[in-house]
């Protein structure tokens, strides 16, 4: 059944060469304990792995290769698979939840999508990726997920069968997407989603968060230039959890003449929480390129999206810490 589904048996030797291998793909394991029915098995096979590989081929890119095996659970291999555990030692917990459970457990290993970027074991609906099912709303979620909702990648698949791949944040579709539907894949709607939407003047603001010299967090914020600057910054402050009392300053970087260096805005902005301190001037307009200034924002566009999915215009916020 394993091979038959593409998720070979691999002994601990051979996971240990693949584990060295993870700069290059990521390692998608079935964790099978020797209590596991035949149900249960059928039901990780052919639903789960299934849902799997979908939202990694949905991803389209090298960097998303991922490499699929089952390991069989039997005691006596307990000591070489937990050599191989990581730092949040999922494997031992995977390990005793397969065995208390009678039923098999997913296991990823990869970089981590926090902002540590560690390579580490992740659990199926225990730490950064998972399936989520709303049975009212008829929509089932499988991809990175971050407190209990969808954030970072992931595929949905709606209740009219519509099919979205793309980013999450929030919970809702914020970045680069595709809506397609099926029986063909027929494409309905592709672009940049803003909270859900597709949006014709939608853009990513790429916002590196900073303290004392250090990146302490990094994101891509999807905005649209039709809203004002308020609410630009609530939602960023959204997207990083920033409270009342969280100080930051506000800086629009850009690269010119494509000399690699970055220069700095002279008309920083200071935000407590979601709440803007500073006063709005015309500088600080033209700078966000919201349409009050701009009336044709493809300049602007073009400078944040560029053809390579790369822009030379980015925010840093840097804390401001209280005398």
């Amino acid at each position: 059944m394993a091979t038959e589904h593409k998720f070979p048996l691999i002994d601990s030797l051979s996971l240990a060469a693949q584990m060295d291998r993870a700069q290059d793909e990521t390692v998608a394991l079935i964790l099978i304990p020797d209590s596991a029915g035949l149900a249960d098995l059928l039901g990780a096979y052919r639903g789960l792995s299934d849902d799997i590989k979908k939202w990694q081929d949905s991803k389209g890119d090298a960097a998303s290769k991922m490499v699929y095996f089952s390991f069989y659970a039997d005691p006596e291999a307990d000591e070489d698979l937990l050599r191989l555990d990581g730092p949040r030692k999922s494997v031992a917990t995977a390990l005793g939840n397969a065995r208390q459970t009678h039923q098999t457990t997913f296991l990823l290993y990869g970089f981590s999508n926090d902002s540590l970027h560690q390579l580490d074991w992740s659990i199926l609906n225990q730490d950064s990726w998972g399936i989520l099912v709303d049975a009212q709303k008829k929509t089932r979620y499988v991809g990175e997920i971050k407190d209990g909702i969808p954030w970072g990648s992931g595929t949905m698949t709606h209740a009219d069968q519509t099919v979205y791949s793309g980013s999450w944040s929030l919970g809702r579709k914020n970045g680069h997407g595709t809506l397609v539907k099926p029986p063909n894949n027929n494409v309905v709607e592709m672009g940049i989603f803003v909270d859900n939407v597709r949006s014709d003047d939608g853009y990513l603001l790429t916002t590196t968060v900073m303290s004392e010299g250090l990146v302490i967090d990094f994101s891509s914020v999807a905005l649209r230039m039709r809203d004002d600057i308020p609410v630009h910054v609530a939602k960023i402050a959204k997207t990083f959890g920033w409270k009342a009392g969280d100080r930051y300053t506000l800086n629009f970087n850009w690269m010119s003449g494509g000399s690699g260096v970055w220069a700095e805005s002279e008309h920083p902005m200071i935000v407590n929480g979601p709440i803007i301190e500073s006063d709005l001037n015309d500088a600080h307009v033209g700078m966000w390129g919201v349409y009050a200034n701009r009336p044709d924002p493809v300049w602007w566009k073009e400078r944040l999206n560029g053809g390579d999915g790369v822009g030379d215009i980015r925010l840093i916020a840097a804390t401001v810490t209280s005398s």
